[in-house]
């Protein structure tokens, strides 16, 4: 979910590219100490003895993820779709910052 945020956000704002460097710096980060977090917490809760029920914990927190990615992903969808939408209506709006040369 957070790879889904730091896309809408990197894709939907005028950021210069050392910012958008930053903060997808910045949310690799964040990512590596939710896992940990999990990780952490999950084995204080289950028993070290039988991971069955860890296994179990991390495939439905993993569906969850899925879940809420695939929800994330149906609402950008309607939203960029709606009349009163402030995304750009095509995509050929796009113009690059500088040219390449040859």
């Amino acid at each position: 979910t957070f790879i889904l945020m730091g896309s809408v956000v990197t894709d939907n704002h005028q950021m210069s590219d050392s910012d958008r460097v930053q903060f997808m710096a910045s949310g690799k980060a964040v990512n590596l100490v939710a896992s940990f977090i999990v990780a952490r917490l999950g084995l204080e809760i289950f028993e070290m003895n039988d991971m069955e029920h860890f296994q179990l914990f991390l495939l439905l927190l993993a569906i969850m993820v899925c879940f809420m990615f695939v929800f994330a992903q149906a609402m950008m969808d309607m939203a960029s779709s709606s009349p009163t939408s402030a995304a750009p209506s095509s995509k050929n709006d796009f113009k690059p910052k500088r040219t390449l040369q040859a």
